[in-house]
């Protein structure tokens, strides 16, 4: 790893966030990155907040949006905060994604479209890469104090 950067300012863009959006829609979170490739129109979102956005979707269903536009729609906001970061951190030939975003196939192929042909990595287990990565470097850590105790 070369360089590391997460969304510290709010929720937007996390899994938590998609978590509040797909109850609110009665959709599970395990079908929301599906469902949301099934889009026929495209909606922008206006707001990032976690609230705002809840409240946003909530009224474009009632004017009678689809859940797979809504869904579409914030993966495109999720995608682009997510694209605004890598910039910041640089943008590699080829990155991985973390999280349970990574099971999100909706996100990813927006950021994959956002980017256009860079090379995203997603481990098989993207919800438990950085505890496994903590882990290793725990067990590096330990078995190098254990080969000198005094450093």
């Amino acid at each position: 790893m070369k360089n590391f950067i997460i969304n510290d300012k709010c929720a937007a863009g996390t899994g938590r966030f998609l978590e509040i959006i797909a109850d609110a829609l009665k959709v599970p979170l395990f079908k929301v990155g599906e469902l949301s490739l099934k889009s026929t129109k495209e909606i922008t979102f206006s707001a990032v907040c976690t609230v705002f956005v809840k409240s946003e979707a909530a009224a474009l269903m009632k004017q009678g949006m689809s859940k797979a536009d809504i869904l579409a729609g914030l993966h495109e906001a999720i995608s682009r905060r997510v694209v605004k970061l890598l910039k910041a951190v640089g943008i590699a030939d080829k990155f991985v994604i973390t999280g349970g975003i990574g099971k999100n196939v909706g996100v990813v192929t927006k950021i994959g479209e956002q980017l256009g042909g860079i090379d995203i990595a997603i481990p098989t287990e993207p919800q438990i890469a950085g505890a496994v990565g903590a882990a290793l470097f725990a067990f590096d850590r330990a078995r190098k104090k254990a080969r000198h105790p005094d450093t």
